[in-house]
């Protein structure tokens, strides 16, 4: 067991059957089936996630000392997997629990110092960048923060009207109970399906919805502005996407998780939809897949309800 930053909560070295500290503290995935390398494009991602969640000094140690550079200008997904990939979700979550654990000193050396060119293959979006800079804290970071979050709304708007309307085209509006979601996408008449193929090519993704929701939670709070936008993400997600929704300002999602007894999952949860596109949400009920998707909701409820 690690010692916590908050009590209260307990992390092992397991956060489900999936999921598990690995050689350098970072959180890692069991090899699947098609897996070959734990997870470790993710792992930065992951433990961002796992110190939300848990507050573990440990975690932050780990991240610190093994995924940034020695001058701060970039981030490293894990330090056995190559170097010049980083994207742009390991940084979003990392900055965003720096920010949620209040790591301020360490959060503001970053914000001054990251690259807008993340790595050889990812750069930041101009909103990212708004949204990393309006975090600092400065006299003039409002300006940053808003300058964001009028852009955000700006994209949202047509990008949730797009996927709004091939989605329901394609057939893929449909939440289906989190035990028995169908394998849809792998059905010919589903995947050959132009409206289907219009959908893929246009959806706002379900993790865009999850690093929106997160980004928008770390920011200063804009009257009106950010209420919009928590509208819209709310719009996105399914209605049990609880955590989406509480991230949003939904604090009904609190005792309707509580009522649906929730169980883990293979996947991403949060990050995802539960309308037949992915096969990684399947559940059987006999394993704890994925308690780190339990850990962060309940954190955040904590969060809210102190």
């Amino acid at each position: 067991m690690y010692t916590e930053k908050r009590t209260g909560y307990s992390f092992s070295n397991k956060t489900g059957q999936l999921y598990y500290v690995g050689a350098y503290g970072l959180i890692v995935r069991e090899d699947l089936e098609w897996s070959i390398d734990k997870n470790m494009p993710d792992s930065l991602f992951r433990t961002s996630q796992a110190y939300i969640a848990y507050g573990s000094t440990a975690l932050y140690y780990a991240m610190t000392k093994n995924c940034i550079s020695h001058d701060y200008k970039h981030l490293i997904r894990h330090p056995e997997h190559k170097q010049d990939d980083t994207s742009r979700d390991a940084v979003i979550l990392f900055l965003s629990a720096l920010k949620f654990n209040g790591d301020i000193n360490l959060l503001n050396v970053l914000i001054d110092n990251l690259s807008y060119k993340l790595s050889e293959r990812y750069t930041m979006t101009v909103a990212m960048w708004l949204w990393m800079k309006g975090l600092r804290g400065k006299k003039h970071s409002w300006i940053y923060n808003l300058s964001y979050q009028l852009l955000e709304l700006i994209t949202l708007v047509p990008s949730l009207l797009l996927t709004w309307i091939t989605r329901r085209l394609a057939g893929m509006h449909y939440e289906f109970n989190q035990n028995s979601v169908p394998q849809l996408f792998l059905q010919e008449e589903v995947k050959n399906n132009k409206w289907f193929k219009l959908y893929k090519a246009l959806q706002y993704p379900g993790y865009a919805t999850n690093l929106g929701s997160m980004m928008i939670y770390s920011a200063k709070k804009i009257p009106i502005l950010t209420w919009l936008i928590n509208r819209l993400f709310r719009c996105e997600a399914e209605s049990t996407n609880y955590f989406i929704r509480l991230l949003n300002g939904d604090k009904k999602a609190i005792k309707d998780y509580i009522d649906s007894d929730y169980q883990s999952m293979l996947g991403l949860r949060w990050g995802g939809r539960l309308n037949g596109e992915s096969t990684q949400y399947i559940v059987d009920n006999k394993r704890h897949y994925n308690e780190l998707d339990i850990d962060l909701m309940e954190t955040l409820i904590s969060n809210y309800l102190n």
